[in-house]
């Protein structure tokens, strides 16, 4: 499920994939968090405070386990990555373990990027925190920053295919809230079809169907 949907859109089905013997299983494979209160300083600080505060209540909680798995997070923007950054550094300030862990550069260590400059790296976990989202009027902009640019829907590739293990995509909307009409952008589009195949914790029957194509069945 972590490169189902990437082979589906991006790689015309070409990578030969199969069943995993842990589908389904907690802590594996394709997850979306939902923030029900979380809201998108539109105006002003451009971050979504209870959003990142989820995300590092996460990075607490995985750490905590002490399971010796690897993790990293990933902004879609600059400044929701900072405001993740500042939500962790309350936390270590009361700490001692999180704080020495987050410091460490032992094996893979803690990962915090943006999405414009984490390709290249993996970890077994990987948190996506969207940030976007409506504003304190309610109001949704169709705005995701990175992935509204030309070649956006690259970056977004690249964000969901740094982990090894599991991911969670952690959002203040669900899929159903993005509206696309009147919208060019093939990153938000895929960011949409991406929601909805985490919202059914990586069911391929959630995939988008392909126009015209139908998907041959691997020999696996």
């Amino acid at each position: 499920s972590l490169i189902a949907f990437s082979n589906h859109q991006f790689y015309g089905g070409k990578l030969n994939t199969f069943p995993s013997s842990i589908f389904g299983r907690e802590g594996f494979g394709v997850r979306h968090v939902f923030v029900p209160d979380g809201v998108f300083d539109r105006g002003r600080s451009r971050t979504n405070r209870a959003e990142a505060e989820v995300v590092a209540k996460m990075v607490r909680d995985h750490y905590a386990r002490k399971d010796g798995k690897s993790l990293g997070v990933i902004a879609f923007s600059e400044a929701q990555m900072e405001a993740i950054d500042s939500a962790l550094d309350e936390m270590r300030k009361d700490d001692r373990e999180l704080d020495t862990v987050l410091s460490s550069e032992e094996g893979e260590p803690f990962l915090l990027y943006n999405l414009e400059n984490v390709q290249g790296h993996e970890r077994d976990r990987i948190i996506l925190s969207v940030g976007y989202g409506r504003d304190e009027k309610g109001r949704f902009a169709l705005n995701f920053g990175p992935l509204n640019r030309d070649g956006g829907e690259r970056r977004l590739n690249v964000a969901i295919t740094r982990a090894k293990l599991s991911l969670d995509i952690v959002s203040s909307v669900r899929s159903e809230d993005i509206d696309l009409a009147g919208s060019r952008s093939k990153g938000a589009k895929l960011l949409k079809q991406y929601l909805a195949f985490a919202e059914s914790n990586g069911d391929r029957r959630a995939l988008p169907i392909s126009e015209g194509k139908r998907e041959e069945i691997a020999p696996f």
